[in-house]
């Protein structure tokens, strides 16, 4: 007998949601979670946008934001007159329990300005960065700094846009934390060049252990 280890998942009937024509524009597989993590101004909500534009395959949209943004910050509005059944909401406990959603359709849930969340949401913030994946949901949780993103939410993280930023001991956690086979100096020289141009962002891809520019760059050595 082989002393490899079957892949039992492939001899299941539910064989979770498949990678559709749209992943050649962005390679973020289905139900993934995704940390954007960059100063104000940064271009995180308009990576964001980006990325929606991009998929153009979710059934449903939910977008929360701590400090009331949902319906006020401009691309989120813009984002709402063109899909007017997304849902906001400015208090966590609004967002509807996961064990609500039906699992046989991709969803996205977008969590902004999050992390001041009370313990109570904090943990159902966590639950979704945990569990949802199985229930059809990618997850982007922005936020303007790493230190601050609890360990069992950052842990979760398939993807990090890594957005400039100008706490350099970040820059470096990040590096601890998620990156090998690049130097932390050479980590940093990177992130420097690829955020110095707008909207710019350096993407870690943690399902391929790959470095890339903005959504499809291969970073190469």
């Amino acid at each position: 007998m082989s002393n490899d280890i079957t892949d039992w998942y492939k001899k299941t009937k539910n064989t979770g949601f498949k990678k559709g024509a749209d992943f050649k524009d962005h390679e973020i597989e289905p139900c993934s979670m995704i940390g954007l993590i960059g100063q104000s101004g940064a271009g995180k909500s308009t990576a964001l946008i980006e990325f929606i534009s991009r998929a153009q395959k979710f059934t449903q949209i939910h977008l929360f934001s701590g400090s009331g943004s949902a319906t006020t910050e401009s691309l989120y509005v813009m984002l709402k007159e063109r899909i007017p059944e997304l849902k906001t909401y400015d208090d966590v406990k609004d967002i509807p329990d996961l064990e609500s959603f039906e699992k046989d359709s991709e969803k996205l849930l977008v969590v902004d300005d999050w992390l001041q969340v009370n313990k109570k949401g904090m943990d159902k913030l966590a639950k979704f960065a945990t569990c949802s994946r199985k229930s059809g949901f990618t997850c982007f949780f922005l936020s303007q700094n790493y230190t601050s993103i609890p360990k069992v939410i950052s842990r979760n993280y398939h993807y990090i846009f890594l957005f400039k930023i100008p706490d350099a001991r970040s820059v470096e956690t990040i590096h601890r934390n998620h990156v090998s086979g690049i130097t932390k100096e050479q980590f940093k020289g990177l992130h420097k060049v690829i955020t110095s141009l707008p909207r710019d962002f350096l993407l870690i891809d943690l399902k391929k252990n790959e470095l890339r520019r903005n959504f499809l760059q291969r970073i190469t050595e």
